[in-house]
């Protein structure tokens, strides 16, 4: 690491506290009391449920991120990765209509390092411990609050809260019965449909709503304007029950997704389709011990079919992109044996021999939790265990030999506040079934409160991730199916199988240190809010996997560091006027491409939203990042929203336009032939969306 790396993060942050520090001044005025100054909408929302306990934004024991409804509509987000670009520490890249999120760009061609749920209940593919965030099912309409938790958080949810953990709070409390409807178009053939319902049935609160979505994706695959081909299109279903009692909330939840979208890789000339499909079910209890405690259970089921059908034809430029991407010499050379014997026993030229390959792969995942929280005097705790067990199939990717996984964990978490300090506690073992040791996570933090409404944050987190099953067990075991160009794929009865791939390592889990200083602050008479922080990070052992045919089996990689600043700004300067931006600086000093792929030194944020009316809003936004494998991103925003009642109509239009600047948004090889960017016909996008309440 160079002496100096330090330097940027520590004068970026340094930058937000000297503001900090010069508006502290005016944080309250003479005689007035701290709760006074904290009667402003800028005020945090009092119970953050970043770890297993609430906490107020000042005593969070991590960096954390809220995001609303309103924040949603305000910003004109038209899918749910767009979010976190207002997020600090987060970088996006987009390869076709494939959104790849991560955190400190650490989670590459998976989100395997990063926490998913949805109302607290897993919502991660099981035999590979990711999801994407454009397939997730809920939609834009459904979210009342994200929560996202920037930093380790293994001690609270274990292995898959890696880097950091986000949940999706969609349930909405029932006053009154509302029935919405919801269109969208737009530029690249976007097109959407929704109806919600909100209804009591006697006593008990329903939730329901289901969307169609189409996104024709990007024009281009290249510079010279080939063509992009690719494309989604995705059905949603979202059911929410909620009956309380006196003490005691019970919950039934059911989301499901059906999605079909057009895939390729110009790297090794291949087209093709993905499908997928799944659904979720979970029923959770909430009861109330008195006045002081309370017992909290969930069990939850996630069943998931992905199915990938790929390609192409034995072309020279094909050939030629093979042989650059594939180093293993034996595959080399037993793909050249088929090349030069299949089109000869077809009877066809070679260019107009063509395959195909099929990727199926069933999982499910069924989760079982149960935690107890009690409060006596001014301390908390929380103790609690959790179970899962994961099952999977596939006959490309297991040899159709049925994969299992089982993990036990025990946790607990404490809390305990003086006058100025906060100080706070987490613990978690974990048992799985597929590495060797158990492993244990850790977390402690102390705040100060320098003021009523600032605070300073050190925390101290050692955190673990249990390899998925695609990453700890290896049997690789593909068909090539071969046919005539123009044939039908029912014809290609020429079959040649895959030489069976194994791994015969034993991986072992992944773990990570983590230092966070941080600062949060609610100034000038709570019209400015700052949250930043600096971080250093060590990943020890960190996995590198694969994900086709001929990637190699996955291995424990050498340790690397991470460290940086992150810097998130609220201000209102009037009624009207409010103002929010954020940046955030990454050192990585891993050298492996895999580990840089998404990483990037540099993101950032800026809005300026305008409420002209009572209901009507013009935000302007910019969002940005450095290089991330060679592309930039940059855009521009402009959007209007308005809320209009009409006797018992409430109108809910929003325009939104978009400005890419370079019209390139995606992962780039400096090989030409291994380029996976894709390009927009047109740089400027426009949607309109509409959603009717009655």
């Amino acid at each position: 690491m160079h002496r100096n790396s330090w330097r940027r993060p520590t004068r970026a942050l340094l930058s937000a506290f000297n503001v900090a520090f010069i508006l502290t001044a005016r944080a309250q005025t003479p005689g007035e009391s701290p709760s006074t100054a904290l009667a402003n909408e800028f005020v945090p929302e009092p119970a953050i449920h970043a770890t297993r306990l609430d906490y107020s934004h000042f005593d969070l024991p991590v960096a954390a991120t809220v995001i609303t409804q309103d924040d949603i509509r305000r910003y004109g987000f038209v899918e749910i990765s767009e979010i976190f670009r207002i997020v600090p520490g987060f970088r996006i890249v987009k390869i076709g209509d494939e959104s790849r999120v991560s955190y400190h760009g650490l989670t590459v061609r998976q989100n395997r390092r990063m926490k998913l749920t949805i109302n607290g209940k897993n919502v991660l593919v099981g035999d590979g411990a990711y999801i994407e965030f454009d397939r997730l099912p809920i939609e834009l309409d459904d979210i009342v609050r994200i929560t996202i938790t920037r930093g380790p958080n293994g001690a609270t949810f274990g292995d898959n809260a890696f880097v950091g953990s986000i949940d999706f709070a969609t349930v909405k409390s029932v006053g009154a019965s509302a029935y919405s409807a919801r269109a969208g178009v737009g530029s690249e053939a976007r097109r959407k449909y929704g109806l919600g319902v909100a209804e009591r049935l006697g006593p008990i609160d329903l939730n329901f709503s289901a969307a169609y979505e189409h996104d024709g994706g990007y024009d281009y695959s290249d510079p010279q304007k080939s063509t992009g081909n690719d494309g989604r299109a995705i059905k949603r279903a979202h059911l929410d029950l909620q009956r309380a009692t006196a003490a005691s909330t019970w919950g039934l939840e059911f989301n499901g997704y059906d999605s079909d979208q057009i895939i390729g890789s110009r790297s090794l000339g291949l087209s093709g389709t993905q499908k997928n499909n799944g659904y979720f079910a979970a029923l959770s209890n909430k009861r109330e011990l008195g006045a002081d405690a309370r017992l909290d259970w969930l069990v939850s089921y996630n069943n998931q079919d992905e199915f990938t059908r790929s390609d192409g034809c034995l072309t020279p430029d094909n050939l030629a992109k093979m042989n650059l991407i594939i180093t293993n010499p034996v595959l080399l050379a037993q793909l050249a044996a088929m090349a030069r014997a299949v089109p000869s026993t077809l009877g066809v030229a070679p260019a107009n021999t063509c395959l195909y390959l099929d990727l199926d792969t069933k999982s499910s995942r069924t989760d079982a939790e149960i935690e107890y929280e009690r409060r006596v005097g001014r301390a908390r705790f929380l103790l609690g265990s959790s179970a899962t067990y994961i099952e999977a199939r596939s006959d490309e990717r297991w040899s159709g030999i049925r994969q299992t996984q089982r993990s036990y964990r025990a946790f607990a978490e404490a809390d305990y506040g003086w006058e100025r300090v906060h100080a706070s506690l987490g613990l978690m073992w974990q048992d799985s079934d597929n590495v060797a040791k158990s492993q244990t996570a850790g977390r402690a933090a102390l705040n100060w409160h320098l003021t009523p409404s600032q605070t300073l944050r050190y925390s101290y987190s050692h955190s673990f991730r249990i390899p998925s099953l695609v990453e700890s067990e290896t049997i690789w075991a593909p068909v090539f199916n071969f046919g005539q160009r123009g044939q039908p794929f029912s014809s290609y009865l020429l079959s040649f199988p895959f030489p069976v791939v194994r791994n015969p390592i034993r991986i072992k889990s992944e773990t990570i240190d983590s230092h966070e200083i941080g600062y949060f602050g609610v100034l000038a008479q709570s019209r400015v809010e700052i949250d930043a922080k600096l971080f250093h990070d060590t990943l020890h052992n960190p996995v590198e996997a694969g994900w086709w045919y001929w990637d190699p089996p996955a291995t424990n990689q050498a340790d690397f560091t991470l460290q940086g600043a992150e810097l998130d700004l609220t201000a209102r300067f009037s009624q009207h006027w409010r103002f929010r931006a954020h940046y955030s600086y990454l050192d990585n000093d891993s050298r492996r491409p895999f580990e840089l792929g998404m990483h990037g030194t540099d993101a950032g944020s800026f809005a300026l939203s305008y409420d002209f009316a009572p209901g009507n809003t013009v935000t302007a936004a910019y969002y940005g990042n450095s290089k991330i494998s060679g592309n930039s991103y940059d855009r521009y925003d402009l959007v209007y929203t308005l809320d209009k009642r009409v006797g018992k109509v409430r109108l809910r239009p929003q325009f939104i336009y978009q400005r890419h600047v370079g019209g390139r948004d995606g992962v780039k090889n400096a090989n030409p032939l291994l380029s996976d960017e894709r390009f927009l016909a047109n740089l400027n996008q426009f949607f309109f969306y509409l959603n009717v309440e009655y």
